[in-house]
């Protein structure tokens, strides 16, 4: 199995989003330290340049929808069906920006889990309604990434639990390249999920990880899904206990390829030190075969 290392690299170097000289600096960066592909978000007009520099370096991309969904309250698993389809309209147009990229593929988030608990049912429904109709929309021409999230802590999404989620594929019964899973460190402790389990149950479907931290101490100012350092004082992991996740993953997963990223959340005034603070404590990722 070959290891594909990433980097969410509008999370590490927020001005990356906006500025293409500081997205060319990263990427020039990270690319010298052996990482392959780029998970980002950019205003959807410059997304193809964005792709045109990332393939001029052989470095491939993942277009990060869900940065969007987030910020702007995008549901795609809104009961409301005028609500639902301002968010589908709103992903597909994230969809066509990331096709013309090139990018491999999208990333994106179910939504918030419905205030009143009882329309839950009703929210798995318009979710599947909604996937489908991108999976129609994207036509084989880019695969959809779906991260689930915490249900209770921030961003609270309705997907969601890892055997829901995994119950939602299988009824999907897509294959791999069309839509596939991207398992979150930090949104499995979130959910108070064991992540060596939930990492196993969902390999048939997942062949991309994000390794991220969090801080569940809720009198801390980076209680949520604020992705620290590893070794941040008072997160739930380590450094070392990401690397073992990683040498689990290994042994276990039964893709060709697997994709790693490290997605930390950079809160320094200077736009780089947060990466070479990356690049220099988890020099172990970079060394990864």
């Amino acid at each position: 199995m070959r290891i594909n290392k990433s980097i969410v690299l509008t999370a590490l170097v927020p001005s990356a989003r906006e500025d293409e000289s500081a997205f060319i600096r990263a990427i020039d960066r990270l690319h010298a330290a052996g990482v392959n592909t780029i998970e980002y978000a950019a205003p959807l007009t410059d997304a193809p340049r964005r792709g045109e520099l990332l393939a001029q370096r052989g470095l491939g991309g993942i277009f990060l929808a869900a940065t969007f969904q987030k910020e702007q309250g995008q549901n795609l698993s809104a009961v409301d069906r005028e609500e639902r389809r301002y968010a589908l309209e709103a992903c597909k147009s994230c969809v066509d920006a990331a096709i013309l990229s090139g990018a491999k593929g999208v990333l994106i988030t179910s939504g918030r889990y419905p205030e009143d608990t009882s329309l839950e049912p009703d929210a798995w429904q318009a979710f599947e309604e909604s996937l489908r109709a991108l999976l129609d929309h994207a036509g084989g021409r880019i695969r959809l990434l779906l991260e689930p999230g915490d249900r209770t802590v921030d961003a609270r999404q309705l997907a969601g639990p890892t055997a829901q989620v995994l119950k939602m594929m299988r009824r999907l019964n897509q294959p791999l390249t069309a839509l596939g899973l991207t398992m979150d460190t930090s949104h499995l402790a979130q959910l108070a999920e064991d992540p060596h389990h939930s990492l196993k149950e969902s390999m048939t479907w997942c062949d991309h990880v994000h390794l991220a931290n969090c801080v569940l101490d809720q009198a801390s100012p980076l209680y949520g899904d604020k992705h620290p350092a590893f070794d941040h004082q008072g997160a739930v992991y380590t450094s070392r206990q990401l690397q073992e996740t990683v040498a689990f993953l290994k042994d276990l997963a039964p893709h060709p390829k697997l994709t790693l990223a490290v997605e930390i959340i950079s809160r320094e005034t200077a736009p780089f030190q947060m990466l070479e603070q990356v690049l220099m404590d988890e020099a172990w990722f970079f060394k990864l075969a």
